[in-house]
């Protein structure tokens, strides 16, 4: 059972969403407990963690924005959507980095993505901390290498280099053989020869990827696009990353 927080000073419209967002994971069979706060001082002084956050970006006289970092700084980051008539409010909120920004006269159409998203967010965190390792074979030894401590693969030929923190290991083979590390959510092809890990990278130009290592890659047209979404994607990830 996932413990949802709604702060939200319109009772008519707390009650609108709570019944909403119900309704919502419902529908995705997923059981929830939601308690509703109709102004910000009862919900600071019974402030508590949940696993979701629903607040209203103007309260009254408070800031949900302020509200959302007296959360952070309480409990780390955390996830936070914040629900809003104005518009013009996405681009305060932004600087708390908020899982979804809600509009309130688009809720019945926002709020169904937002909480199947929450839900795909947390399935993908599982699966990103459970996978850990890969074996390799390397002249007839099988090696079992630590996916964290990989930089990069770069094809060469009917070769591959493993180019990791400590080694480097050459081995027979192409991409399509470690078809988990092309779709992991951790790693992006940058141009055809080179899968980067996104840990590393520390810049990223129009034409090139900088890595940790300061080694740059070439970042091609082609693929530039799709490599850019993912690495986003992964920061996202990262972000919002929940512990269980």
């Amino acid at each position: 059972m996932y413990r949802i927080a709604i702060c939200e000073d319109d009772a008519l419209y707390a009650k609108h969403l709570s019944n909403e967002v119900a309704k919502c994971f419902s529908e995705l069979n997923v059981s929830i407990q939601t308690n509703t706060f109709l102004n910000a001082e009862d919900f600071l002084e019974n402030l508590n963690r949940y696993d979701l956050y629903f607040l209203d970006v103007l309260l009254g006289d408070k800031n949900g924005i302020d509200i959302a970092k007296e959360i952070q700084n309480r409990y780390g980051k955390q996830i936070i959507i914040f629900v809003s008539s104005h518009e013009s409010s996405v681009f305060d909120a932004i600087h708390q980095s908020p899982f979804r920004f809600i509009r309130k006269d688009k809720l019945l159409q926002e709020l169904p993505e937002a909480c199947e998203a929450y839900l795909n967010n947390l399935s993908i965190t599982r699966d990103h901390k459970e996978k850990k390792t890969i074996l390799i074979t390397q002249n007839q030894s099988t090696i079992l290498i630590p996916i964290d401590s990989i930089y990069y693969l770069e094809s060469k030929g009917h070769y591959i280099d493993f180019v990791c923190s400590n080694e480097t290991y050459h081995i027979r083979g192409g991409f399509k053989d470690y078809n988990e590390l092309c779709e992991s959510l951790d790693f992006g092809r940058s141009a055809q020869s080179f899968l980067v890990h996104f840990k590393y990278v520390t810049g990223m130009s129009t034409n090139d990827v900088t890595l940790i290592t300061g080694k740059k890659f070439p970042l091609s047209r082609s693929r530039k696009k799709e490599f850019q979404e993912k690495y986003m994607h992964y920061q996202r990830l990262i972000q919002y990353e929940y512990s269980f």
